[in-house]
């Protein structure tokens, strides 16, 4: 009988000690979820602490960009000013330039045409050549009609 006994209490033993191992497994694995389910909200509130803190540094990025923007435009239409009333201003001097040439030229084209036009004057091959090259030039200058009137006439004497 104590044989009995003994293979009882052993059972019981047994069965006392599995349930103690389970409870040990339950709680053990209860707290690893915990540790974990915590882990995981630790890293999404640090990447949404990140997200914000990169969509703040990315919003005031974006404003100075803008204020950058804003003050290279303003440079290049100031730029864009300063270039075109200098534009004008070398245009006039040219006009100018092209005016006392004109005057000059026209003056020297129309003496040329009128000493070629003289009754006892033979006009050369030469003469004539540098008269049509003046006579060009004359007119590109913007010359008036005065002189085309002098050249088609030394043409003809020609």
């Amino acid at each position: 009988m104590f044989k009995l006994l003994e293979w009882i209490a052993k059972y019981w033993i047994e069965v006392v000690f599995t349930l103690i191992c389970s409870g040990m497994a339950f709680v053990v694995r209860h707290h690893v979820k915990l540790i974990i389910s915590e882990k995981k909200r630790n890293e999404n509130d640090t990447l949404k602490a990140i997200d914000e803190k990169f969509k703040e540094q990315n919003t005031n990025m974006e404003k100075k960009m803008e204020e950058c923007y804003g003050r290279v435009i303003n440079v290049v239409q100031n730029l864009e000013q300063k270039s075109n009333k200098a534009d004008e201003e070398v245009n006039d001097k040219i006009g100018i330039i092209r005016n006392g040439v004109l005057s000059i030229e026209g003056a020297y084209f129309k003496q040329e045409c009128r000493k070629m036009l003289a009754p006892e004057h033979v006009i050369t091959v030469h003469e004539y050549e540098m008269l049509v090259i003046e006579h060009g030039t004359y007119n590109s200058l913007g010359g008036n009609h005065e002189g085309d009137s002098l050249f088609h006439l030394v043409e003809a004497k020609y």
